[in-house]
């Protein structure tokens, strides 16, 4: 499932012309840190923190479903 999590979280966010560093802070995430993390989310490397699931989704406009 990795696979495809992490290409529906980078195809949201390009949809929406994010940055991996926009959308980090956007969810709340430290600048210093923003980029990085969401790049680890993408390439299945870490999963999203559940705290910060639903804000993921509502910032891609996606359903919370498709990112757990």
């Amino acid at each position: 499932r990795a696979g495809g999590f992490m290409n529906i979280i980078k195809q949201a966010r390009e949809r929406l012309g994010m940055t991996q560093q926009k959308l980090g802070e956007a969810v709340g995430l430290t600048p210093k840190w923003a980029q990085s993390v969401v790049a680890g989310w993408e390439r299945g490397e870490r999963p999203i923190p559940r705290a910060r699931l639903k804000q993921v989704a509502d910032v891609l406009k996606l359903d919370i479903r498709e990112l757990i």
